[in-house]
């Protein structure tokens, strides 16, 4: 990347993912602005740029997720302060890379008197005043379209997760020893379409699962079924492909029921690992899940040290040539 194009450019850092904010800083060559963070004992927070912004470009990079005993709302107020002050600033511009979309999953009114608040999130950073917002693999498209003003680009982990799985457990396979081997598998119906994209790009069959959940408990998937030819998946490896990894609930309900139909083992690809509540064990008391593949939009090191089934694909170097690109007026749908 030519850094002397990035001249004009800073980036700023909340606290929901230090990690991959370095690792962005270090591919695109322009350091991270120090900022003081405030946490009153009231619990509310302030924040100090302690540089001058004043007519530069600004990338603030905060993850929609908790992480350092502080909860997604309280990174989300940390992301309000800091575009309200680098706005206040007399800041150029004020982008935002969120690589995972806060409330991404509250994308509809599924039920009464209920709010869509993936569009309050929208709604608030529009209000803000941000030129741009890029994230990676949304939950839903819809997303896109509650942002009233702001551009919203969407990353894909496609390429990179495939790219690992052909240079790791691929490896020194032909597509029909792959075939052979392993099968690919939608958890749900509203992974269908992203299952098929990576079947297509790996040159593999797939299956889909329905999965059918409990409204009367939070997070609790009652059970999950295999759509189509059970004998699919018999002695073969399963790769489970969807976007977030939160409690396990749903991949726990599959690999149950994979296991019924005789897989052998399970492997999970999903671009955001949450691992919420009593997720890390599940996974490692769950012998059917032998591994589980994230990227890092959300921090994991902590999560690794827990599980040693969890492994951790880099994404930094998508949104490094996304700001590259923005910056220079050319297409990053050449990253997809």
């Amino acid at each position: 990347m030519d850094v002397s194009k990035l001249h004009g450019v800073k980036l700023i850092a909340g606290r929901s993912n230090p990690e991959l904010a370095t690792e962005i800083s270090k591919k695109i060559g322009v350091p991270l602005v120090p900022v003081k963070f405030v946490d009153f004992a009231n619990t509310e927070l302030n924040v100090e740029i302690e540089e001058c912004v004043r007519g530069f470009h600004i990338y603030i990079i905060q993850s929609g997720c908790a992480y350092g005993g502080r909860s997604v709302n309280d990174h989300l107020f940390e992301l309000f302060a800091m575009i309200n002050a680098c706005n206040l600033s007399s800041a150029k511009s004020v982008n935002l890379i969120m690589p995972c979309y806060a409330y991404a999953r509250s994308d509809k009114k599924d039920a009464p008197r209920v709010p869509i608040m993936g569009a309050c999130i929208a709604t608030l950073l529009n209000s803000l005043v941000v030129k741009r917002v890029t994230s990676m693999d949304l939950h839903s498209g819809q997303i896109q379209g509650f942002f009233s003003r702001d551009p919203v680009d969407n990353l894909y982990a496609i390429n990179t997760h495939c790219d690992n799985l052909k240079n790791s457990i691929f490896k020194g396979l032909t597509d029909e020893e792959i075939n052979n081997k392993f099968i690919i598998a939608s958890p749900d119906a509203g992974a269908i379409k992203r299952t098929e994209s990576y079947a297509q790009k790996l040159n593999m069959k797939y299956v889909v699962m329905h999965k059918h959940r409990s409204y009367e408990t939070k997070n609790t998937v009652l059970s999950t079924i295999l759509i189509g030819a059970p004998d699919s998946v018999k002695n073969k490896t399963v790769i489970i492909i969807d976007d977030i990894v939160d409690t396990l609930g749903t991949m726990i309900s599959a690999a149950n029921e994979l296991k019924l139909n005789g897989a052998k083992d399970v492997i999970l690809v999903a671009t955001h690992g949450l691992f919420s509540g009593a997720a890390i064990e599940k996974l490692n008391t769950c012998d059917m899940i032998t591994n589980v593949i994230v990227t890092n939009t959300v921090p994991q090191k902590i999560n690794q040290e827990k599980s040693s089934k969890i492994s951790v694909v880099d994404i930094s170097h998508l949104f490094a040539s996304t700001i590259g690109k923005l910056q220079t007026c050319d297409s990053i749908s050449k990253l997809f």
